[in-house]
């Protein structure tokens, strides 16, 4: 099975809500693993194009996501978070699970 990376940076006040929707959406695609995702906080600055500086507090989110629940995970985290649409980083991983011995 094909399983991708998702990540995106949300900001404190959406983390919970995002969260819930990928877990949400994980669900219903029927997979049998459990859904996890991993977060780190951090701080994102940002500067506007009249040169202001701003900082903004946030968390990174990522979870493992089998192919077949990718577009609902995706669809759900924009429709709580539309500003996440352009900032969403997915990787295909090409050997998940890894295989180990012993």
């Amino acid at each position: 099975m094909v399983y991708y990376r998702v990540a995106l940076f949300v900001p404190h006040a959406q983390t919970n809500a995002v969260r819930e929707a990928m877990k949400t959406a994980y669900a219903s695609a029927e997979n049998k693993k459990p859904f996890f995702s991993f977060s780190s906080v951090g701080v994102g600055r940002v500067v506007s194009n009249e040169g202001k500086e701003e900082e903004l507090k946030g968390e990174r989110i990522e979870c493992m996501c089998p192919k077949n629940a990718l577009p609902n995970l995706l669809a759900a985290i924009v429709e709580v978070y539309p500003k996440a649409e352009s900032m969403i980083e997915v990787t295909e991983l090409s050997s998940w699970p890894p295989y180990t011995v012993g």
